[in-house]
């Protein structure tokens, strides 16, 4: 349906195109005004059907140990460890594929899952199939429960600061934590054009299903933040506790077609793609008609999320992206008890100078010794999954 709208927009922009006179203009126009009903129509509360992408798949694992890099100094439980840490890195040293260039080197194929494998702290990169097929590409790092996943942001990748921030901490404390690329990103296969939220939280379903064991906290930065929401109300028993750092649920609706002036939407119609300049990099931000329809079935800031572990959420108040606003509407539709809302007068809407990631770290540290520490009544009470 998603794709339908921009395929039917130019394929009636083609044949109107190649018809002479006024009956081609008016059938030209006529065809235009479809194709804007179907981009308007849906507004609203998004309880459409749930994407059937959003179903995780049962992917084959595609491994390659890495070299780990130096760990920061660590608590006296994480000490205790180093025995074990330094047997697992003398091998994961042998390994020839880098953490930024995922699934290199020679393939290790069914690697044992995480409760079997010696050495907190090693890690792992590769790729698995998504569920569309194509390779996503991760960096995994091994520990305790609760693990943390990252959930990379529109256009980002598993390289950035906050993500390295996060698995430096981890890694320190030795916990468990996860950094992967939806497709279309950083290393995954794909063309970023064709991405989707709902496709996109299929993938984050792929790597959280297949990837971690046990609870999780996941943290989620502007998009991801979306994303976050999405595989909490999916895998409610798997939710440790959740991070938003700028979180941007609903964008494409009410960042993105909401502001479009009336010349950007016949635009999309017609050429089924908007692109915006970014201020982060020469790429342009693209939003096709595929990523509006296909958001308007995940809208979740029209209704109640149920959704019972515990949150935090960090908006700079200088963000020029996503209101931090939005942060404020999520807690209030949250139905959990624990959820704080940290605004930085000064934050932009990265959060990547060493302060913001001080603060980061600093509310994982506090969310795993106080509100994660205890997921079963998070799961007890958690809302069946949405469809």
């Amino acid at each position: 349906m998603a794709r339908g709208g921009a395929r039917d927009g130019a394929r009636s922009g083609a044949r109107s195109g190649a018809k002479s006179g006024a009956g081609g203009g008016t059938r030209r126009k006529a065809a235009i005004g479809a194709a804007e009903g179907r981009l308007s129509r849906g507004r609203g509360t998004g309880t459409g059907a749930a994407d059937p992408e959003a179903r995780a798949a049962s992917p084959q694992l595609d491994a390659a140990p890495v070299p780990t890099a130096p760990v920061p100094a660590a608590s006296a439980a994480a000490k205790g460890k180093a025995g074990t840490s330094k047997a697992a890195k003398g091998k994961a040293a042998k390994g020839k594929a880098g953490a930024g260039k995922a699934g290199a080197g020679k393939a290790v194929r069914g690697t044992p899952p995480l409760g079997r494998r010696a050495g907190v702290g090693r890690q792992d990169a590769g790729t698995i199939a998504g569920p569309r097929g194509l390779r996503l590409a991760y960096v995994r790092t091994q520990g305790a429960a609760p693990g943390v996943v990252f959930l990379t942001g529109f256009m980002s990748d598993m390289t950035g600061s906050k993500a390295l921030a996060l698995e430096s901490f981890c890694r320190a404390e030795g916990r468990a934590f996860l950094r992967f690329d939806y497709s279309g990103h950083g290393a995954s296969e794909g063309r970023f054009e064709d991405g989707t939220i709902g496709r996109w939280t299929a993938d984050a379903l792929a790597a959280l299903d297949q990837l971690t064991a046990g609870p999780q906290v996941l943290v989620g930065s502007s998009m991801g933040g979306w994303v976050m929401l999405n595989l909490a109300l999916r895998r409610p028993a798997r939710i440790a506790g959740l991070i938003g750092i700028a979180p941007a649920p609903d964008f494409t609706e009410d960042l993105v077609w909401s502001r479009a002036s009336a010349a950007e939407k016949r635009r999309l119609v017609r050429t089924g793609a908007l692109r915006h300049a970014s201020a982060y990099g020469p790429v342009p931000y693209v939003y096709t008609s595929a990523l509006i329809e296909d958001g308007r079935r995940h809208l979740r800031l029209r209704a109640p999320l149920p959704i019972r572990a515990p949150v935090r959420l960090l908006h700079g108040m200088g963000d020029p992206d996503v209101p931090w606003r939005t942060s404020l509407r999520i807690a209030e539709r949250l139905r959990a008890a624990d959820v704080r809302v940290t605004l930085l007068k000064d934050g932009d809407h990265r959060l990547s100078r060493p302060q913001d990631l001080a603060l980061l770290t600093a509310t994982l540290a506090e969310l795993l010794a106080h509100g994660a520490a205890a997921p079963a009544s998070a799961r007890k009470q958690a809302a069946r999954p949405s469809r």
